[in-house]
């Protein structure tokens, strides 16, 4: 018969001890941490690999008293956050903004937030300065009985703007000073920078000025910065910065105000019309080279060309005849137009242009001389140009001094609620009509009533 093994006897395996942990915080951090007369760091620290039992924890701070506890593993619930307490013959100094220089006479003795071992006992003066604030004259009691805590909060003497441009890439200045570049908001899909904050200004009257390498004029705004006090500053510009080659062989051009996460965006194709393109429709998009962008702006900016000289027989003003050339008296203003052009009401080009293509707007008034009647719905100065508009989709582009010259009478058109002229060339671009050149004729001011003759006279 087979012979069965002789059975093995079960080796008792020895049970391992268990073992926990410790997380230790103190007020203020940065405490040195000993648990069973062991170093262990500084809080906040973790303590591990520790048995079921007693244990002593110990924590020491220079400036502090030593704070020490018994502990008994494994804890009913977590440890609470230990408060060390200041020692005697010690001064904390805290204060709003953090950073300032504390002095004692002439000797610096640091910056806040400051623990100060080094005062005898008695009465002191200390003063508290920060770059922006006004200094602060503190009175502090160094006992030999218990620590001393003071707080300040500093009174600011200057102001802060905060700048965000739409673009991002621009350049930013504060009374000419360059302050530096609006730089991506990583947080958002729009086209639109972080805030910029220039702190430390000087209360008054401030100039803040944007420009961005793909336009070639500076947009400024005046503000009025009080003491103390933060300033948001917002420019929105309109620029030439993608190429968007689309499958069906068009090509967008304009700025990319946003894109989500499906790749659609929404693109400015002039500073007041804006697409949508899905993902699907494009083919490729491109960054435009700030120089592309330059001549891309003045080629939709420019005045039409000057026409081409005509032959003697077709020049204005002559016929050809045998011997000599005779003077011709010229069209009259009503076969052409004259100097003004056709003149349009704002309303009605409004709907001629709310109702006709960008190709139809192109054929009809591209390069023509046209005049323009109505009420202005804004206005909006640069450092060499004014922008006169009606509505969104007409706008008149003068001179600035030709600008300044008129303003007062141009206000005062536009309080009383009365019509002006406005005479130029034509260009188009999408649905906005531009009169480049622009010259206004005002109204005549209103007669005053006539007087009344006293009866009698």
């Amino acid at each position: 018969p087979p012979v069965e093994p002789e059975p093995v006897a079960a080796v008792a395996q020895e049970e391992l001890p268990a073992l926990h942990s410790l997380l230790i915080f103190s007020r203020p951090a940065g405490a040195s941490v000993k648990v069973n007369d062991r170093e262990a760091g500084q809080t906040p620290v973790a303590v591990r690999d520790l048995t079921s039992g007693r244990h002593r924890i110990e924590l020491n701070k220079p400036g502090y008293e030593t704070l020490s506890r018994q502990l008994f593993l494994p804890l009913q619930e977590p440890l609470p956050v230990y408060e060390l307490q200041q020692a005697p013959r010690t001064v904390a100094v805290t204060s709003q903004p953090g950073g300032a220089t504390v002095l004692h006479g002439t000797q610096v003795l640091g910056q806040t937030p400051l623990l100060v071992e080094s005062l005898p006992e008695g009465s002191h003066q200390l003063r508290i300065l920060a770059y922006g604030y006004e200094g602060q004259e503190l009175e502090v009691e160094v006992s030999t009985l218990r620590g001393t805590s003071r707080h300040v909060e500093l009174a600011a003497v200057t102001g802060t703007i905060i700048v965000a441009t739409v673009p991002v890439g621009c350049r930013i200045y504060v009374d000419r000073v360059f302050k530096g570049i609006s730089e991506p908001d990583e947080n958002s899909r729009l086209n639109r920078s972080r805030p910029f904050e220039i702190a430390n200004l000087m209360p008054g009257t401030r100039r803040v000025e944007v420009e961005h390498p793909n336009h070639p004029d500076r947009h400024e705004q005046t503000v009025d910065l009080p003491r103390g006090e933060t300033v948001p500053v917002p420019f929105r510009l309109w620029i030439f910065e993608r190429r968007v080659a689309l499958v069906d062989g068009q090509t967008e051009f304009g700025m990319l105000i946003s894109r989500n996460e499906l790749g659609d965006i929404v693109l400015a194709t002039s500073p007041t019309e804006r697409k949508t393109i899905l993902e699907e429709q494009i083919h490729e998009m491109t960054v435009l080279s700030p120089d592309e962008a330059r001549a891309m702006l003045e080629e939709a900016s420019a005045p039409p060309p000057s026409p081409e000289p005509l032959p003697p027989d077709e020049e204005p003003g002559f016929e050809a005849g045998d011997d000599f050339w005779q003077m011709r008296p010229p069209p009259s203003p009503q076969a052409n137009g004259g100097d003004s052009g056709q003149l349009y009401s704002a309303e009605e080009l409004m709907r001629t242009i709310r109702s006709s293509t960008a190709t139809e707007l192109a054929r009809q008034f591209r390069d023509q001389a046209i005049s323009v009647r109505g009420r202005p719905t804004s206005i909006r100065t640069e450092s060499m140009r004014a922008h006169i508009w009606f509505g969104r989709n007409i706008r008149c582009v003068m001179d600035r001094d030709e600008y300044d010259r008129i303003s007062d009478g141009l206000r005062r058109a536009m309080e009383g609620d009365r019509e002006i002229t406005v005479t130029g060339q034509a260009s188009t671009h999408a649905d906005i009509i531009t009169l480049r050149e622009a010259r206004i004729s005002l109204p005549p001011p209103p007669s005053p009533p006539p007087s009344e003759t006293p009866t009698g006279w």
